[in-house]
């Protein structure tokens, strides 16, 4: 008895199932079934009873373009449109801030290293023939080549990005 009362104080008379939903915006990034999207819908649907979530796919992986049965419920391409249940939807992850650190990090070397590079380049016409390799001007450079971590933090860091776009 108590935990009920409990339930219904904290989460209000419509109970727990009503503030998972709420959990949840239309807008938001989610997987859904393991894939990646925006929801554009939830609610009750003419297709079948309960609540559903409408997903706009990011690929072309759906199953409909936000209709089902001729209803429209959102609009999106062809093959993008997906309806699940709520206990498949998940919140996409979030960027970590250290990822957001390393991919600032990563930028300022990069901007750098043009600078140097962008500046040896515009000398080469008066370079020396006794001039070492361009290959030995790099190891001299005062900004170190990227790492293998950092450029598969990198690829792992765009990939997210273009998932929250």
């Amino acid at each position: 008895f108590f935990s009920s009362l409990l339930e219904s104080w904290f989460f209000g008379s419509r109970g727990k199932d009503a503030m998972a939903s709420r959990a949840f915006a239309v807008g938001q990034r989610v997987l859904a079934a393991g894939k990646s999207g925006v929801l554009r819908f939830v609610g009750e649907t003419e297709f079948a009873t309960g609540e559903w979530f409408g997903v706009e796919l990011d690929e072309a992986e759906g199953k409909n373009d936000g209709s089902v049965q001729g209803k429209e419920y959102f609009k999106c391409a062809e093959s993008h449109g997906l309806f699940v249940r709520k206990a498949q939807v998940r919140p996409a992850p979030r960027a970590s801030s250290r990822l957001a650190s390393l991919r600032a990090k990563r930028t300022a070397a990069l901007k750098k290293r043009e600078e140097v590079l962008g500046s040896d380049k515009a000398k080469e016409a008066e370079v020396p023939v006794d001039a070492p390799p361009a290959a030995e001007k790099e190891a001299e450079s005062p900004v170190p080549p990227p790492r293998k971590a950092e450029a598969e933090a990198d690829a792992e860091a765009e990939a997210e990005a273009e998932a929250e776009a």
